[in-house]
C-alpha cells in the first residue's frame, strides 16, 4: 500500500509540474521543449517499473501507452503489436472462422454495427446496436476491438457465448453461436 501511495504522490508531482509551472514555461521556450513530454513519460514509466505493486514488463507498459494514445483519437484507430498485426493480416488476406459481426467501440462499449448477411451471428438474431458485454463469460469492457475480435474468432464448428444487451432492453441475454467460415469482402 505504501508503494502505491509513493507512486501516486510522484505521479501527482509530475502532473503538477506539467501544468502552469514556471519551470515548464521556461523550458517551453528552450530549443529542447519538444522533448519535455517525452521526459515526463519516461519518468512515469520509470516510477511505475520501480514502484508498482507487481512486476510489469517495460514492453507491456509501452504497448499499453501506445494503445491508449491511439484509442483516444477515434474508434477506428488502434495500435497493434506485431502478433496482433500478423493475425489481422492473416484474417484479411484469406478465410477465417468466427460469427460474422462488424463491430465498433462507442463510449467504451463494444457495439455491433451489423451482423454480416447469412453468417452465424445473423442467423442467431444478433442486431445492429447490440452491446457485447462478455465473450464466454469474460467482460469486454477493458478490451480493444482487435482483442474482442480475436476472442470471438476460433476454429470452425466450435461454440462461442456472447452476452448481449439490446438497445431497448434492460436485461442482457446470452446467445451461443457456432463459428463458421466468414466470407471476406474486400473494398
Amino acid at each position: 500500500m505504501r508503494t502505491l501511495s509513493v507512486l501516486c504522490s510522484a505521479l501527482l508531482g509530475l502532473a503538477l509540474l506539467g501544468g502552469g509551472s514556471p519551470v515548464l514555461a521556461a523550458a517551453a521556450s528552450a530549443p529542447d521543449a519538444k522533448y519535455e513530454d517525452l521526459r515526463r513519460f519516461s519518468q512515469v514509466l520509470d516510477l511505475v517499473e520501480r514502484n508498482y505493486v507487481k512486476d510489469v514488463s517495460r514492453a507491456d507498459l509501452i504497448n499499453g501507452a501506445l494503445k491508449g494514445m491511439l484509442s483516444a483519437l477515434d474508434p477506428h484507430s488502434t495500435f497493434m503489436t506485431p502478433e496482433e498485426y500478423k493475425e489481422m493480416h492473416e484474417n484479411t488476406a484469406g478465410e477465417f472462422f468466427g460469427v460474422g459481426i462488424e463491430m465498433t467501440l462507442e463510449n467504451g462499449q463494444v457495439t455491433v454495427l451489423t451482423p454480416i448477411d447469412d453468417t452465424p451471428a445473423f442467423r442467431a438474431g444478433v442486431q445492429p446496436g447490440d452491446l457485447i458485454l462478455s465473450i464466454n463469460g469474460q467482460p469486454t469492457q477493458e478490451l480493444s476491438l482487435s482483442e474482442v475480435a480475436s476472442r470471438i474468432r476460433g476454429p470452425k464448428g466450435t461454440e462461442v457465448e456472447l452476452t448481449l444487451l439490446r438497445t431497448n432492453s434492460k436485461t442482457p441475454h446470452t446467445v451461443r453461436i457456432v463459428r463458421d467460415a466468414i466470407p471476406l469482402v474486400s473494398v
